[in-house]
């Protein structure tokens, strides 16, 4: 059995972290992402916050397409608990690490779609963003994406010139988290504009600001406050508005038009404050 080093700091860490996370978490804490997919290897780290003696269990995902009713063409299961030095400077522990062969040859496709999630009983978490692969290539391109939302995606490489579908019509890059931000948990995630459903046709926000893209939240203001600077999916977000429906671990993000909102859907996302 494989003994693994536990250092006085990384306990420190743990409890540091455990004491300022926000009350209103409902659920076990997860973070983790998606690191590098390769021509023969899929790998990233998962970490149930705090605890640093189990390890977590990921299933990746790997799709043909972009739709949203898409089925993978493989799924595969793996358990993070390999080392990384990385993973270790990031949260104090680093056998929170994960890594699988793949055969791209047995599938055939041309382009693959990939993500990986926590898996914690019947539930499963997105871990970071999706990344694209094209078999014959030696690295793979991230994808600005939110969990489970797989429409309007945009390459990280090619952002300019157009949309993505994770915060309105102006996408401009995917903000990477830095360790630093306190997870709140996985919240309800939909769009609204100012159009006359969405909205009443009220084109100010209630306090008091113009609503923007890639920008505006409305929020529960018992939970984030007016103010509250929040990472939702690589974009941040400032809590600008409320609304009668929005109500505990649910916000609403603004888009430009009222087609973009309904693309959006309901997802379900984690959320950090910043």
């Amino acid at each position: 059995m494989k003994k693994r080093l536990r250092h006085l700091f990384a306990t420190c860490i743990a409890a540091a972290a455990l004491s300022v996370v926000s009350p209103i978490v409902s659920m076990a804490a997860t973070r983790g992402e998606l690191s590098s997919v390769t021509s023969d290897t899929i790998s990233g780290w998962a970490w149930e916050v705090g605890q640093y003696d189990s390890s977590l269990t990921v299933e990746i995902r790997i799709y043909e397409d972009m739709d949203r009713d898409s089925v993978p063409v493989k799924t595969m299961t793996a358990q993070a608990n390999q080392f990384s030095q990385a993973v270790s400077d990031s949260i104090g522990d680093g056998w929170h690490a994960f890594s699988v062969p793949v055969d791209w040859t047995q599938l055939g496709g041309s382009e693959y779609f990939v993500q990986v999630y926590s898996v914690m009983g019947q539930t499963r978490h997105q871990l970071g963003s999706t990344f694209s692969y094209k078999p014959g290539q030696e690295t793979s391109s991230r994808i600005i994406t939110g969990p489970g939302d797989m429409i309007g995606l945009e390459l990280e490489e090619s952002k300019a010139g157009s949309s993505s579908n994770s915060g309105g019509s102006s996408q401009e890059s995917y903000v990477e988290l830095t360790g630093s931000e306190t997870y709140l948990g996985a919240f309800l995630v939909t769009g609204y504009c100012n159009c006359e459903l969405c909205s009443g046709g009220h084109n100010i926000t209630f306090s008091g600001t113009v609503p923007k893209a890639n920008h505006t939240l409305s929020a529960d203001l018992t939970v984030l406050p007016l103010g509250s600077k929040v990472w939702i999916d690589g974009v941040i977000y400032t809590v600008e508005d409320k609304g009668s429906s929005v109500n505990g671990q649910k916000v609403d993000i603004f888009y430009d038009t009222h087609e973009e909102a309904l693309e959006h859907g309901t997802i379900t996302a984690d959320v950090y404050l910043l």
